[in-house]
């Protein structure tokens, strides 16, 4: 994609408005327009990238800083009962913008958001070829 078109570069160049909470020289964060709950956060890179292995390492780990340091202020402002962190990568994934991103999402107590998961076995040899793929 290019960065002139990409939603979130052109909310980090100011073409387009956003209620940001934090910005540095690597990674800018703001407000989501259509929240989860109160005070969910999106957290990105300055620089373009549609996925997390397009990112720098630089930029990478400035993006997770910055998710550490709002995931602190979020628990100490707001209090919720909990914090969900997601990050969609690819469309199978349920990335809508192609542009990385990391949701910060408080939780609180029946707030309506579900997150589950319908977990499967993992066979010992299946297990040893996959650590043999990933290693």
């Amino acid at each position: 994609m290019d960065p002139e078109e990409c939603l979130f570069c052109r909310i980090v160049r100011g073409d387009l408005p956003s209620h940001m909470v934090y910005e540095d020289e690597y990674t800018y964060a703001f407000l989501d327009i259509n929240p989860v709950s109160r005070g969910h956060t999106l957290v990105i890179p300055k620089n373009h990238a549609e996925t997390l292995d397009e990112m720098t390492e630089e930029d990478a780990a400035a993006v997770f800083r910055t998710v550490r340091r709002l995931t602190e202020t979020v628990e100490n402002s707001l209090q919720p009962d909990g914090i969900n962190l997601l990050q969609n990568n690819g469309k199978a994934a349920g990335q809508e913008v192609k542009h990385v991103h990391v949701h910060i999402i408080p939780r609180y107590g029946q707030d309506g958001f579900e997150f589950t998961f319908n977990p499967g076995t993992l066979s010992d040899d299946e297990a040893a070829e996959l650590r043999n793929t990933l290693q």
